[in-house]
């Protein structure tokens, strides 16, 4: 449980850190914003965010196209199996256009963690600012964004 809180602060830390670049603090309009999302994952299970039974949610934006993306997969498997009895919901949120291209992903690859794919017009969420991929939010119980990075996560998901 140790373990897990300081890994929640290196991640608040990395985003004070190096604010003002890639790797911030959200832009102002989404500091604070209030995650809603809806769904049900991949796997057949039902997601919805806020969520008063998880202390904190990582949500990766990710996509079967992002070479990042692919690489990190089997690093937030691991981080995921490690954390998910401390509270920790890792929510994988993918923005490939067409659901074949995931589904064919997921055939070769095991994912441990829930899967969401997201609506082309992201109907499905509150989430902007989505250019490219990877997009990481740290988001508390009360559904709001805490930390935002854009970019791999590999150097604290390896810890």
């Amino acid at each position: 449980m140790r373990q897990f809180y300081y890994l929640l602060t290196m991640l608040f830390m990395l985003g004070v850190q190096y604010s003002g670049s890639a790797y911030a603090d959200p832009p102002d309009d989404e500091q604070g914003l209030l995650i809603q999302l809806s769904g049900t994952s991949v796997q057949g299970k039902r997601i919805t965010l806020p969520d008063a039974h998880h202390p904190y949610t990582l949500i990766v934006l990710w996509a079967t196209w992002c070479p990042i993306c692919l690489s990190e997969m089997p690093a937030f498997n691991a981080f995921y199996a490690r954390h998910q009895k401390e509270g920790l919901l890792l929510l994988g949120l993918n923005v490939d256009t067409d659901p074949v291209q995931l589904q064919h992903y997921l055939q070769r690859h095991a994912v441990l963690f829930p899967i969401i794919q997201r609506d082309k017009n992201g109907e499905r969420d509150s989430l902007h600012h989505l250019g490219v991929t990877p997009v990481n939010y740290l988001v508390g119980a009360d559904g709001r964004i805490r930390w935002r990075r854009v970019g791999p996560l590999d150097d604290i998901l390896n810890q």
